[in-house]
């Protein structure tokens, strides 16, 4: 009877062995389902955000940005002026630039430079000048742009993305200057702004 109930408590305690390696192994496949979520959802945002400041313009609106440097004879073109947008989102702004390089001293190609300043903040139908505050925080958002070279009677075009960042207030409207240099001079005679509409 000893040896029976001796066998008996060794068969319970080898089947609690496999009971315990079973829930240790669907614990551990678990935590493997979670991390490898977690790790599928992190690389989904990055990709998310990284295509969201690349190039986006559609052939109509290249199209159009050939045909104004075409007719009305002008040196920048800038055919959607206007961006609505929720904090913490990206406005593309579409830009071409007709490379008149005689402007710049040059005869074969010159250096470019683009850079925006904010200018003027509307709120509550009011008009006013940034403080040096409110400068210094859209010098945060999301912008950049290198130096870009463009050969003369040359067509450049690209997208000028925005995302406003810290400092953005809902429904005020930012109004920055787009600033076109070649070789450190200003490149042509007229006042380009871009609008930024928080919602």
């Amino acid at each position: 009877m000893r040896l029976s109930n001796k066998l008996f408590l060794n068969k319970i305690f080898k089947d609690n062995k496999g009971l315990e390696l079973s829930i240790n192994f669907i614990v551990v496949l678990i935590f493997s389902i979670l991390i490898l979520s977690m790790g599928i959802f992190l690389f989904t945002q990055i990709f998310e955000e990284g295509g969201d400041l690349t190039k986006q313009f559609s052939e109509q609106t290249q199209k159009e940005i050939n045909s104004l440097l075409e007719d009305k004879k002008d040196l920048i073109a800038l055919p959607n002026v206007v961006s609505t947008l929720k904090k913490g989102e990206t406005a593309h702004f579409p830009i071409g630039i007709k490379g008149d390089t005689e402007r710049c001293g040059e005869t074969k190609s010159a250096d470019f430079n683009l850079k925006l300043e904010l200018v003027q903040i509307e709120e509550n139908n009011d008009v006013r000048l940034p403080t040096n505050d409110e400068r210094a925080l859209s010098n945060n958002w999301y912008f950049d742009y290198d130096e870009f070279t463009i050969n003369n009677n040359e067509k450049w075009s690209d997208d000028i993305p925005i995302r406003a960042g810290d400092g953005a207030v809902e429904g005020n409207t930012y109004v920055f200057d787009v600033d076109i240099t070649c070789n450190n001079q200003l490149y042509d005679d007229y006042t380009h702004l871009l609008f930024l509409v928080v919602e």
